[in-house]
């Protein structure tokens, strides 16, 4: 399977937004409740923040999820990780892994050498995932984990 990031467009947007309000989704991802007008406000304001990438995940051209970095602090070469696969047609295929190789790519591109993510104790899925790409576990609060990796 072909998997690319490409750039997080209206496409995307509009995708994320039936993802997001997905019952399961939106646990696995701790989003909290968005609406339309809070998420193309959002949107509108990527193009001036230099602390947020986000790029849309395609698998064989069709758009099936979202990856990037948030919190990027360039002085102290750190970000937090983000993605998750919005299609569930498309969970258990490798995308997971595929993805996060290529924002660690653009991670590094960036000049960051450290990044982090959180994710629920109950995620079972995405802890092997993390695992797997080497992340570390670094503490508990409660329910939420913290991984990081150094790149």
């Amino acid at each position: 399977m072909d998997v690319k990031l490409v750039e997080y467009d209206t496409v995307f947007l509009e995708a994320s937004y039936k993802w997001l309000n997905d019952r399961e989704i939106k646990e696995l991802t701790m989003t909290p409740d968005i609406s339309r007008e809070g998420q193309k406000k959002w949107f509108d304001g990527l193009k001036e923040r230099d602390d947020y990438l986000v790029k849309g995940v395609t698998a064989d051209g069709f758009p099936v999820g979202v990856v990037g970095l948030k919190h990027i602090d360039f002085e102290r070469k750190s970000a937090e990780y983000f993605g998750y696969i919005g299609e569930k047609e498309y969970w258990g295929k490798g995308i997971g892994y595929k993805m996060m190789q290529c924002i660690e790519m653009e991670a590094r591109g960036m000049n960051l050498s450290h990044i982090y993510l959180r994710v629920l104790n109950t995620n079972q899925i995405a802890l092997k995932l993390y695992k797997k790409n080497e992340f570390v576990l670094r503490s508990y609060d409660g329910q939420l984990i913290i991984m990081d990796k150094i790149l």
